[in-house]
Formats: structure tokens, sequence, C-alpha cells
């Protein structure tokens, strides 16, 4: 992949994860990545579609994956700043 085509499709954070990790995470790595306490927890989320990501499975392999790029935009959008007149963060004035 080039580094144009891969600045383009991944955010800052996709691109740590996809240098880190490649293309796709396996549950172990995508529960560690999104906070959750153990596989089971990031499971029994996934069965009860509580998670914020796709998961998939890949024939002819066990367990459920989830793609970088997907991980990556949901972590920068948890943490893109907070608007300065959304109210929130700032101490109400009297």
């Amino acid at each position: 992949m080039s580094a144009e085509v891969h600045n383009l499709l991944f955010t800052e954070t996709g691109r740590w994860l996809f240098e880190e990790y490649g293309a796709i995470l396996d549950s172990s790595t995508t529960a560690k990545v999104l906070g959750f306490k153990s596989t089971s927890a990031l499971q029994q989320a996934r069965r009860g579609s509580r998670l914020p990501i796709p998961m998939f499975q890949i024939p002819g392999r066990r367990g459920w994956y989830s793609h970088t790029k997907s991980v990556g935009a949901w972590l920068d959008e948890q943490c893109a700043p907070i608007p300065l007149d959304s109210g929130l963060g700032s101490p109400e004035r009297h």
C-alpha cells in the first residue's frame, strides 16, 4: 500500500494500529484496544449488539475479528475535541 493511500484510508490512530497489529485484529487485541477487561466481556457485548464497531468471522478460522480501520476511526471519534460552545467541560457562570 502506498503511503498516500495509507494516509487517506486511516485515521491517526488507525495508522498506529495498522503499523502495530496489521489490517485485522483478533478478539483478544480488539478487547485490549477497546478497553474491555477480557475477551469474554468483548464477546458478550458483541452477542448483545453493544459493540461500537463491526466484527466478522473468517472462513476456515476460529474466532471473531475486527478491521483496524474501524477500530481506529471509532477511537478517534471518542477522542475528538469538545467544541467550546457545547457547554461540556466548562464551569457554569452565575
